[in-house]
């Protein structure tokens, strides 16, 4: 494979107290939405609104179940404990965004719709930097790149998240006025830029491998779709398709891993077998010859 998923001898992965708390936060989380439809007049929210809420909850469960696959799932590698931490990121970007929905036209939750707001584009960007992490891991980038290219994406990621802060009080990004998010005209879409650069280069590098189509295609799908939501988000900004899309995106590269993980299980079980079966066969083939030269020594 020229993609780099290794797996520590297959040994067991027990998983810590730590991850049961995160994993039990994540229905905690769901509850509280259902509770805000329920007490927030869900019923009497724009269409676009539900719409979004709608889709981030389901985004929500869909987190919950593959957090518990990962969680459950004891064969060990290195990749599990970002995957956790990356699905209970996009977990809390979903309950952030589809909470501050709620808060449209409430006047009493000004501040915290700020803060929310805030955290909710926070979190996204870092998200999308341990996104890319992990495919620069995945796909062996180091070996193919210059080492400039990956302290460039920090640095923007780091630039992007103090333009995120400082937004709060220019508001060049975006303002909340009466709890309810207003997209700056002409640098609303900036907030976005810093995924679209990231969804690019990757799409390129997984374009531009060497290798067949069927082993780069998933690393295709999994940039192309965010790519073109980032694009999208320049025109519509109130469609909050990006971490959706994030999501589904992580799904495919689990999935990928997972596949590949059973095809060098399969291969290590043989190897085992084969360094089994070969001692006795050397044995028996050395005790056939001895016994030949006693009875037939020409």
């Amino acid at each position: 494979m020229w993609y780099n998923v290794e797996m520590d001898s297959f040994k067991t992965q027990n998983f810590s107290l730590r991850e049961i708390i995160i994993f039990l936060i994540q229905p905690v989380l769901f509850i509280a939405d259902i509770l805000l439809c329920i007490k927030g007049h869900f019923f009497r929210l724009s269409t676009e609104a539900a719409a979004n809420i709608v889709m981030e909850m389901f985004g929500m469960v869909i987190c919950g179940f593959l957090y518990f696959s990962v969680l459950i799932d004891d064969r060990k590698s290195r990749f599990r404990d970002l995957f956790l931490f990356m699905l209970f990121h996009e977990c809390l970007i979903l309950f952030l965004d589809s909470t501050t929905w709620f808060m449209q036209y409430k006047p009493q939750f000004s501040t915290l719709s700020k803060i929310f707001n805030c955290l909710f584009f926070v979190l996204g960007t870092e998200i999308i930097t341990l996104f890319w992490n992990t495919e620069v891991e995945i796909m062996n980038l180091k070996n193919r790149a210059k080492k400039w290219l990956f302290v460039v994406i920090q640095i923007l990621a780091v630039i992007q998240i103090i333009a995120i802060i400082l937004n709060v009080f220019f508001g060049y990004f975006y303002t909340i006025e009466n709890t309810n998010y207003v997209p700056t005209p002409k640098t609303g879409g900036l907030q976005y830029i810093y995924s679209m650069i990231v969804f690019i280069v990757s799409f390129y590098f997984a374009v531009t491998t060497k290798t067949s189509f069927k082993i780069k295609a998933p690393f295709i799908a999994i940039n192309i779709l965010p790519l073109f939501v980032s694009i999208l988000q320049q025109f519509h900004y109130t469609l909050s398709f990006m971490y959706i899309s994030v999501l589904a995106a992580l799904i495919i590269l689990y999935i990928n891993i997972q596949v590949d993980m059973g095809h060098r299980i399969e291969e290590f079980k043989n190897k085992v077998m084969i360094s089994q079966i070969q001692p006795h066969f050397m044995y028996n083939t050395l005790t056939t010859i001895k016994a030949l030269c006693k009875v037939e020594p020409d």
